[in-house]
């Protein structure tokens, strides 16, 4: 019943940041998801860290999501930023090899 409740008090707290930024402004929305974005991939790629047979590139996985997630905002505000986000992402990548 203890993990019950720390989930669910968990839950609402999840709940009320991100009404709150969603209401409060549109830019804190948007960081306040992309974190939540990190923190889930984050999790996923520990699912398999005790897994011998499947062994997903976390780094790869956490920086190329968080990528994608950039370029579709910088896309959003900017309708010529997205070759630019291209090279950066390039460039990243290039550094974590």
């Amino acid at each position: 019943m203890n993990n019950l409740i720390t989930r669910a008090i968990t839950g609402v707290i999840f709940v009320g940041v991100l009404l709150g930024s969603v209401w409060w402004n549109p830019i804190a929305a948007k960081i306040v998801f992309g974190i939540f974005l990190v923190a889930g991939l984050v999790e996923f790629y520990r699912l398999f860290e005790g897994n011998s047979s499947v062994k997903p590139s976390a780094i790869w996985g956490i920086v190329g999501g968080t990528m994608i997630y950039l370029i579709i905002l910088t896309e959003q505000y900017l309708p010529f930023a997205f070759p630019g986000a291209i090279v950066v992402m390039l460039i990243l990548s290039a550094l974590l090899l």
